[in-house]
């Protein structure tokens, strides 16, 4: 079955990555997208913290944020 689209009524599960930048808060964005989502189609959110480091060679602390959710599809 690997390959093929999934069968009409079934929901399918994707996974939606939310980074910190320098211009934008991961937090912000995840809120603004769970506002669009229904409470039973979220499955899971995932938080960890990633350090990255900058110009000057000094580690700053950035949040990775997954989303699971799940969508009917289209009949």
């Amino acid at each position: 079955m690997s390959g093929e689209a999934p069968e009409r009524g079934f929901p399918v599960i994707r996974v939606k990555e939310f980074l910190d930048s320098d211009s934008s808060l991961a937090e912000k964005r995840v809120n603004e997208f769970l506002a669009e989502l229904e409470d039973e189609q979220v499955i899971n959110i995932c938080y960890s913290s990633i350090s990255k480091p900058n110009l000057n060679n000094v580690s700053e602390q950035r949040s990775a944020i997954l989303v699971v959710y799940k969508v009917n599809p289209k009949s």
